[in-house]
């Protein structure tokens, strides 16, 4: 897992970015900022270590500050709005103990009301960055501020600070296990080793894993390494039997099964999917 350093766009407060996508995994990692990603077509889902949330067209999906996940998505285009956490900072009373809670199945007039507004703000935002008119960033930054204050407004929880202290050393603690895994997920490991190589217990590590990412040590393992091999599936032409064995996945026929689990289709599609993708984008 690494930490994502977000950079924000040169002439706004944010970055703000249309975000087009052929499909794929990217492993758990985190940034300080607010992310919000607003799907235009096809659909994505994003894990977070206790769930998972599936966006379609129309639909959105907030990223806490933070906030370990994981993205699986299919071809897709979204709009990407990413706030640094010191605006965020300067603008929200506290807000270090804020997290964000946006469910797409309102229950209610008033949620569905809120979500409305949301969708409008995203939607103008992107229309008045395409246009970029005179004086269209008077704009473009009073429809980011807007939309921070309908999610403090509608969709806001405050921990008490001293839950945010008793928290912070196990998210430490977990970004320092997926870092070592991303670090050596193409060796043969074994919970044992890992747990003595972190200074852990067995048992421990692995019912600490389970619980704060949702899924198991071995599990998580393969999926971090089907990601790099998807990833030079699409970006060389080295055949798939040396990207499997360079990246840990020795059982060849095993490894092809849980990527077609994964992916929804084998390596050699993914492989001309991605080709087709880059001539059509060259044309």
């Amino acid at each position: 897992m690494r930490h994502e350093i977000v950079e924000r766009n040169p002439e706004a407060d944010v970055r703000f970015f249309c975000s087009s996508d052929a499909g794929g995994y990217v492993t758990p990692h985190w940034h300080n900022s607010l992310e919000i990603v607003y799907m235009l077509r096809g659909h994505m889902t994003i894990e977070f270590p206790r769930g998972q949330v599936r966006i379609g067209p129309e639909e959105f999906v907030v990223v806490n500050s933070g906030a370990v996940h994981a993205v699986l998505s299919e071809a897709n285009e979204a709009l990407v709005l990413q706030v640094p956490f010191g605006l965020l900072l300067r603008t929200i009373e506290q807000y270090e103990l804020v997290t964000f809670r946006v469910s797409m199945q309102p229950e209610t007039e008033a949620e569905r009301a809120r979500l409305a507004r949301l969708r409008a703000l995203f939607q103008s935002l992107h229309r008045v960055y395409t246009a970029q008119e005179d004086g269209y960033l008077l704009r473009f930054h009073s429809l980011v501020y807007a939309l921070l204050y309908e999610l403090v407004q509608g969709f806001a929880t405050r921990e008490a600070p001293s839950a945010y202290v008793r928290n912070a050393p196990y998210l430490s603690r977990l970004r320092q296990i997926l870092q070592y895994l991303d670090a050596h997920h193409a060796q043969k490991l074994r919970v044992p080793a890992l747990a003595a190589e972190m200074g852990y217990n067995a048992d421990y590590l692995s019912r600490f894993f389970k619980n704060h990412m949702g899924v198991g040590l071995v599990e998580y393992l393969y999926r971090l390494r089907l990601n790099y091999v998807y990833r030079e599936l699409c970006e060389t032409d080295d055949p798939i039997r040396v990207i499997f064995e360079r990246h840990g996945c020795g059982n060849e026929k095993h490894v092809e099964k849980l990527f077609r689990t994964r992916y929804g289709a084998s390596p050699r599609e993914i492989r001309w999917r991605c080709r087709e993708k880059g001539t059509q984008e060259k044309v």
